[in-house]
């Protein structure tokens, strides 16, 4: 669980400073690299600021453990977890290149599975003959 927050955290805030701060940041992440213009910077930075702030709730979550078995814990789980489900449906369907869906859908796998385990399910279905 902890790892899964923590790549999360990194990824996300990494992705965010970037398409903040650096201006060529379109060109290094699949599938924005033919957009331009004044709106689109726009959107870059809109986008790497809501990157920040799901790096920052699950750096909160990572920092703070046991408030995932808490209902505030896990219903911002369960927001990680339809956020990326919906940016990966988007990605599928605007984007060339699948990559970043594919690393969403992956997200959505590792954020369930956290769920998952947090809810029970995966012991009691282990306990079951």
């Amino acid at each position: 669980m902890k790892l899964v927050l923590f790549l999360h955290t990194l990824i996300e805030g990494a992705i965010g400073l970037l398409f903040l701060f650096y201006p060529a940041a379109p060109d290094l992440v699949p599938g924005f690299a033919d957009g331009g213009g004044s709106s689109f910077t726009m959107l870059m930075h809109m986008y790497g600021l809501a990157a920040i702030f799901l790096a920052a709730v699950s750096g909160y979550l990572l920092w703070r453990m046991d408030s995932l078995k808490e209902p505030t814990g896990l219903t911002l789980l369960v927001f990680l977890i339809f956020y990326h489900l919906g940016m990966a449906v988007i990605q599928l369907q605007e984007n060339i290149d699948p990559r970043a869906a594919y690393l969403h859908f992956l997200l959505v796998i590792l954020f369930g599975g956290v769920f998952g385990r947090l809810r029970g399910w995966y012991e009691e279905s282990r306990a079951r003959p």
